[in-house]
């Protein structure tokens, strides 16, 4: 007001928020009073009473969006990020901390996005990454999952863009990397793929002296190393593939699948020893892993021998035979395990010879 005096309608919305004040307190102690026994029902009722006393606050739809969302309730999500997003941008017009304003515009785009994603509306959830990305101060994990459902969604040439984009943004990250060295892996661009995964191993081994204990960090290394080894081994770079895979065994989350890796290569190069070795490990990590016991159980057997007119094989050869048959009883090499296991102290035929794989 020119004359410096509150209008009626003023004064009467100056009342409601005083008079609302000791309300939205209670109902923000009652908030986190049920967040923290995790009654989710509950702390869903109090946000929207809060929004009902103040529709202007853009942090109470931001929490109930994330709370329908993780209830599986998407539109329900995607109804209150949008009117979170249209709070937030009113505050752009003459926002206090414009960097922090974007950011948060940001983050709730992104959960938009996220839940229109699982709405199964992919181009409304691609725009809306986009959009993020046009946002952010700093727009890297919007490129990188708009590259991320645009390669979900078979758009390889978008989902290169956005993931190089994202590489531009934060070249120390090594999330897209791995993103677009299976895009590249998977279009047979193996050299693109191996120069990528390179740099992504290069960006994580640098994260992970920085933060020694980190296990997302540890299982992203291992996943990186793995994707490299396989692709080495499809280029016939054997040596270089064993390398990768001996160093997945350090970090990975799951480090039966690098030594299996190795035992497989070793395997197929006859070097028996050396395979035997690493499906130990494998098996020592994951008794349940059918393949592992398939390659030691076939190596087993095939150091058999004849005694007394019966084929007799080392400790462990039925083991892992029918080890094989337990963990994978419609696999691949069922019926040449089974003949295997029939020839082992049986009567044997001078032609008898070892199963091979």
């Amino acid at each position: 007001n020119p004359n410096g005096k509150l209008t009626k309608q003023q004064r009467e919305l100056l009342e409601q928020e005083t008079d609302n004040a000791p309300k939205i307190n209670r109902l923000v102690a009652d908030y986190h009073s049920a967040m923290n026994l995790e009654d989710w029902t509950t702390a869903i009722d109090t946000l929207q009473q809060l929004i009902n006393l103040d529709p202007h606050r853009w942090e109470f739809y931001q929490n109930l969006g994330r709370l329908q969302q993780n209830r599986l309730q998407y539109e329900d999500a995607a109804h209150s990020y949008t009117r979170g997003v249209e709070e937030l941008r009113n505050l752009l017009v003459n926002p206090a901390d414009t960097d922090k304003t974007l950011n948060n515009l940001g983050d709730m785009l992104l959960s938009l996005a996220e839940c229109y994603e699982r709405l199964d509306q992919m181009d409304k959830a691609v725009t809306l990454y986009k959009e993020a990305a046009a946002t952010f101060p700093n727009p890297f994990m919007a490129h990188y999952r708009a590259c991320d459902a645009l390669n979900n969604r078979g758009q390889t040439d978008a989902a290169v863009q956005e993931c190089t984009a994202a590489i531009a943004e934060e070249p120390n990250q090594w999330g897209p990397y791995q993103t677009l060295g299976a895009i590249f892996t998977t279009n047979e661009r193996r050299k693109d793929a191996l120069a990528v995964y390179q740099s992504g191993i290069a960006a994580a081994q640098k994260e992970l002296a920085a933060t020694p204990d980190s296990p997302v960090t540890k299982a992203g290394l291992g996943q990186l190393l793995n994707a490299q080894g396989h692709l080495l081994d499809q280029m016939k770079q054997t040596d270089a593939a064993i390398n990768a895979f001996k160093q997945a065994t350090e970090v990975a989350a799951y480090p039966a699948m690098p030594w299996f890796n190795l035992c497989a290569i070793y395997y197929n190069q006859r070097r028996s020893d050396e395979a035997l070795a690493a499906c130990e490990h494998a098996l020592a990590s994951d008794p349940t892993m059918a393949d592992a016991h398939y390659i030691r159980g076939t190596i087993l057997f095939g150091r058999g021998k004849a005694e007394q007119g019966r084929y007799s094989v080392p400790p462990g050869t039925l083991e892992d035979l029918n080890g094989y048959l337990q963990f994978a009883p419609s696999g691949e090499h069922v019926n040449t395990v089974r003949a295997m296991i029939d020839q082992i102290n049986h009567p044997i035929q001078s032609s008898l010879k070892p199963a091979k794989k």
